[in-house]
């Protein structure tokens, strides 16, 4: 006895499985060299789908930045209230000096040990 095909299902979390494969092929590629095509292939739906979700790149993109920062205030606000004021200092001046500070990490491999 042979199954009969059944019709695509499709997951309700689709907006979610678009967002974690946008975040990682934006941070892989960058905003610019990222692809929608690329995207919708990494979530196994067609760039027309990824249209119904999102209407264009930068949509997407924010959706991405929108869910790390809803993460992020999520983490810290389970964070105790000492370490929580560490954490808001350090992120000022992360934040203060960003122009700088990427310097060590993309050119780290100058730097002794």
């Amino acid at each position: 006895m042979t199954a009969e095909p059944t019709a695509a299902v499709r997951p309700r979390n689709r907006k979610q499985l678009i967002i974690d494969a946008a975040g990682r092929v934006f941070s892989e590629h960058g905003y610019h060299a990222a692809s929608m095509e690329e995207i919708a292939t990494s979530v196994g739906i067609t760039a027309a789908a990824l249209y119904r979700h999102f209407p264009n790149k930068y949509a997407l993109f924010a959706g991405c930045a929108n869910v790390m920062v809803d993460r992020l205030v999520t983490a810290l606000d389970n964070v105790p209230p000492n370490l929580r004021d560490v954490l808001t200092a350090i992120t000022h001046v992360t934040v203060a000096h960003r122009a700088s500070g990427g310097v060590y990490r993309w050119e780290a491999r100058y730097l002794n040990r």
